[in-house]
């Protein structure tokens, strides 16, 4: 399906049609000033309109590397990732730049140990780190500028403003306290600087694609700066009644009120509008095979939508109370709201569950659909207050850190299902005046209309629920590094609490507990730049929605992380190209599981394991030559489930054992930053296993491999720096189902995508 526009329909509309033409406009002309790098000359004009020669902009150094060896996500310490003895990975901006990408669920699939948990739209924002899901519902689940935040659904922050991503492997609990043991992700933004520099990011691609980023950096008075960035991108998808539309400023400032003092302010809004796209592949319930269609298919209503919108503040003072003590206080809020209207096909229900009138019928192709329209809000905060103290002498060197911080989240969720009639019998049967019709859908002839959605979440108060998540604690590390031995010891300790309280309509009671959890590492250097590092640490988080006993007791231990970690870092070529391998075995324990006997009893007994092997090499090969490659492999297991005794052995739903993600540029003249090149790539995953309604299900998503490449030129104009890339995604045009975790919710790959950028530096 292709949307048309009237260019005088509204003012939003007029708005985005004239960014459209901007772009296809400048583009164009943007691309005629590369005519200098063919041996033209560039000239301008004086007072009198007399021309003058300019003196050619030339570009010099390298290729743009991938490799950074900075993070802040593990330790809040100015140390190189060589010297902590945990596996930390980063993506820079150079690498998205590379590859082309737009959105956040796309960056951090590059990272092989990271995988997609969306189980209730292609459109959410969730994901798996070595097996575990991080946690949505109030808990730590990512981080801005080192900050821990919470969201449910929407993207934590615009490819626009960031400046690189960080991967921390492993428990985060230390400290950031509750938290799924997995690990956690630090979304990095570009800081203000004091010299003046601007950009320009164009793009246009298939399926009426448009994006424009727009950055600007530069000193406002002596000692303050700025940084403006702003996101904007409008598109159709590969799938019927797709649409999605983004807007995303942010503002940063940087102040240095003394030489000892530093104050830094982010303010930044998001705001998406978009089809949720949550129903394009089907799945007969009878041999829970799934079931061809063609690709730009479309099984919801013709009016399902997404509006989401996140505002979010950061504030940040260091100050310098000697020459080796340093003082850092961070606060942070968060505002996110989501309103949906989603529709997703039933069919797998009429198999599993007993409800009339649902299931698929493959003699029509009739498959009955249901419906959610949800309201969900949710607030954060983060106040935390660290003392960095950093000592060097002739033997050793001291980073040691004491804070304390403080962090609440308050989530607010109001739902309604409708599948042509109440759920009965389901816990939550509908109230009569919320019953409407769910027309069923054709498989293979359907029939797209409108529903009629709900918009008024306030009455009647069905579904209204409201908890809150508290953590706070206290933490103490120190990472010794022995000069003459070149051994770095890590010693951390840190005192947590974490307390889930129901504020509203939930059945299960509050929850709350503390505990001690250490994290302790060691490296060691083999040589100048072979070093062998192993940590062990511990995790630990609140349940949520906890259940009962067979008394009536509610179950409200915590669940429990642990893992230990042995592995080798090694830099070649002078450090132009850093590798590591770790290897993992991580396990939880006291996840609540529910009775096979009563589904109104729940177990404390589950426990889970995860182990693999990560493997990550980045940065340049050769002059002009880059690579960025991250391999894991991953081995998950139910170890126990209680009574459920049917999920017992059975692999993490939406995990793959094997997954790769490789990227490599190449520059035609060398070590020159400027002329023609080339990029080429390959995403593979395995084959993954999805949950079922009830317990396992057999139905396995088939392995696939991606293949992308792209053409580069980058050089000199009078304005700055200029780059020009033709990329294509998906080469081979591979049908492919992306990565899931739920049988209801399964989407198809993007088919082959081309996207023209033009990037302008000045």
């Amino acid at each position: 399906m292709t949307r048309t526009f009237d260019l005088w329909t509204t003012p939003q509309q007029t708005l985005t049609n004239a960014i459209r033409f901007a772009l296809l406009t400048g583009t164009l002309c943007l691309g005629g000033l590369s005519g200098a790098a063919f041996g033209q000359d560039a000239s301008a004009t004086d007072e009198d309109g007399e021309a003058v020669d300019l003196e050619p902009v030339t570009i010099t150094g390298e290729s743009q590397p991938f490799l950074v060896k900075d993070a802040s996500a593990a330790t809040l310490t100015p140390v190189s990732i060589d010297r902590i003895p945990l596996n930390i990975s980063v993506i820079s901006r150079n690498l998205l730049d590379s590859r082309q990408i737009t959105e956040l669920n796309e960056a951090v699939l590059l990272n092989a140990s990271v995988n997609n948990a969306n189980s209730h739209s292609s459109r959410s924002f969730g994901f798996i780190i070595r097996g575990f899901a991080q946690d949505a519902s109030g808990h730590v689940s990512y981080l801005v500028n080192g900050q821990p935040t919470v969201s449910p659904n929407a993207p934590p922050a615009d490819v626009s403003a960031i400046e690189r991503i960080e991967f921390l492997k492993g428990s985060s609990a230390l400290l950031y306290g509750s938290s799924e043991p997995g690990g956690v992700i630090n979304f990095v933004y570009k800081r203000p600087q004091a010299e003046a520099a601007y950009a320009f990011n164009g793009s246009i691609g298939s399926f009426d694609s448009y994006r424009a980023d727009f950055d600007a950096t530069g000193a406002v008075t002596e000692n303050l700066n700025y940084r403006f960035t702003l996101g904007w991108e409008d598109s159709e998808g590969f799938i019927d009644f797709d649409y999605y539309e983004k807007l995303a400023p942010a503002i940063q400032l940087a102040w240095s009120p003394t030489d000892r003092t530093d104050v830094y302010f982010k303010a930044e809004y998001i705001s998406v509008d978009a089809n949720p796209v949550s129903t394009n592949v089907a799945v007969d319930p009878t041999t829970q095979a799934i079931i061809d269609t063609p690709v730009e298919r479309y099984f919801g209503f013709a009016n399902d939508y997404s509006d989401q919108e996140q505002k979010a503040i950061q504030l940040e003072v260091d100050h310098e109370l000697s020459d080796d003590m340093t003082l850092l206080v961070q606060a942070g809020y968060n505002d996110e709201g989501l309103q949906l209207g989603n529709s997703g096909y039933l069919g797998a229900i009429g198999f599993l569950l007993p409800i009339p009138n649902v299931g698929f019928n493959p003699a029509t192709g009739d498959i009955s659909r249901g419906v959610f329209d949800q309201q969900r809000e949710a607030e954060s905060y983060y106040v935390g207050s660290h003392l960095l103290w950093s000592h060097e002498t002739e033997a050793m060197t001291h980073n040691f850190t004491v804070g304390l911080n403080y962090s609440e989240a308050e989530v607010f969720n109001n739902g309604f299902f409708d599948v042509g009639g109440p759920l009965f019998p389901l816990p939550f049967p509908l109230p009569p005046g919320l019953v409407a019709s769910a027309p069923p859908s054709n498989v293979f002839d359907p029939v797209v209309v409108d529903y009629p959605h709900r918009t008024d979440f306030d009455s009647p108060d069905f579904g209204n629920q409201l908890w809150r998540v508290t953590n706070y604690g206290l933490n103490v590390q120190d990472i010794i590094e022995f000069k003459e031995i070149d051994l770095t010891l890590m010693l951390g300790l840190r005192w947590a609490k974490g307390e889930y309280e129901v504020l509203r309509n939930f059945p299960n009671n509050d929850a709350s507990d503390d505990k001690f959890l250490p994290r302790v590492g060691a490296l060691y250097g083999l040589t100048d730049t072979l070093s062998v590092f192993g940590s062990y640490s511990e995790s630990f988080r609140p349940p949520f929605s906890s259940g009962v006993d067979a008394n009536g007791t509610p179950l409200t231990d915590p669940e429990e992380g642990n893992q230990y970690e042995l592995g080798l870092r090694k830099s070649w070529f002078n450090g132009r190209l850093s590798s590591s391998a770790a290897i993992y075995r991580l396990t939880k324990e006291n996840v609540i599981v529910p009775s096979a006997v009563d589904p109104n009893v729940s177990e404390l007994v589950g426990e889970q394991r995860s182990e693999g092997f990560e493997l990550d090499v980045v940065g340049n090969l050769a002059p002009g030559w880059d690579m960025f490659l991250s391999y894991a492999y991953t081995d998950t297991e139910v170890l126990n489930a209680g009574s459920s005794s049917q999920s017992v052995g059975q692999a993490f739903p939406g995990v793959p054992e094997n997954k790769l993600s490789l990227w490599s540029t190449y520059m035609f003249q060398g070590g020159s930053a400027e002329g023609l090149g080339f990029g080429y790539g390959v995403d593979y995953t395995d084959s993954t296993t999805l949950q079922g309604l009830v317990g396992p299900s057999t139905t396995e998503l088939p392995s696939y491999t991606v293949h992308n490449a792209s053409l580069f030129y980058r050089t000199s104009t009078d304005w700055g720096p200029l780059a020009m890339t033709l990329g294509v995604k998906n080469l081979t045009d591979e049908d492919y189902l992306t990565q899931s975790t739920f049988i209801t919710f399964i989407n198809r790959g993007e088919p082959r995508r081309l996207d023209f950028t033009v990037n302008l530096n000045f």
